[in-house]
């Protein structure tokens, strides 16, 4: 077997060391080519199904801090998991039609006591596409209730900036007209003109203020 690589596969390497470690069964090994191809292919999918889960588990942390503030912090991470499950699917996916035809076919090849071999192989790949699907869909449902809680605390923002330009509207313009240079203006030029006016926009604010909590918007 010859492999061409630029760095080392540690997988691959996980292999070659069993080989050397197992003197006894080493001609076994060499006898059977089938064998071989399945424990390296074993390998692989052992080693790709390993990192998948440490991508669930990372999906089960950002499932438990959704709920605690952290929205806007979660985005990134929210992201970076979408895409590293994304270039897992693009690896795995096209797979599915060589181990379905590998399982299909490979007892012809290689003869019916290899059959077992075979369905391990595809059982094993079926299991990493279910992993990568629930991951996939559990993270877009994250990443959808994230949303909506961000969508939800920018409402509430703007709701309560709402209330407030809705309060302080009638009191600038009460400030307005008493502001006007005009030759008449109730209570004007008597002692108690500015007291008598702040009593009026604490009035109006009072009854914008009942008001609103009546409606139940603040």
């Amino acid at each position: 077997m010859i492999t061409s690589h630029q760095e080392d596969i540690l997988p691959l390497r996980q292999v070659f060391d069993s080989y050397n470690r197992t003197d006894a069964r080493r001609p076994e090994y060499m006898n059977a080519a089938p064998y071989i191809l399945f424990l390296i292919l074993n390998t692989f999918l052992k080693d790709v199904l390993a990192k998948i889960n440490e991508i669930v588990k990372e999906i089960d942390g950002l499932e438990a801090r959704i709920f605690i503030g952290q929205e806007r912090t979660l985005l990134a991470e929210i992201s970076s998991l979408k895409m590293k499950i994304l270039d897992f699917w693009r690896i795995v996916e096209p797979q599915r039609m060589i181990f379905e035809s590998l399982r299909a076919t490979g007892t012809s090849f290689y003869g019916q006591e290899y059959r077992h071999y075979f369905v391990i192989l595809h059982r094993a790949h079926r299991r990493i596409e279910n992993t990568l699907k629930n991951a996939k869909e559990t993270i877009e449902a994250l990443e959808e209730s994230n949303q909506i809680l961000i969508t939800v605390k920018t409402n509430e923002v703007i709701r309560v900036l709402t209330v407030f330009s809705a309060i302080f509207m009638p009191l600038t313009l009460l400030a307005s007209v008493w502001g006007m240079n005009t030759n008449y203006l109730p209570f004007h030029d008597t002692d108690k003109d500015f007291a008598l006016i702040i009593l009026i926009m604490a009035l109006a604010l009072a009854g914008m203020l009942s008001y609103f909590r009546h409606k139940d918007w603040i």
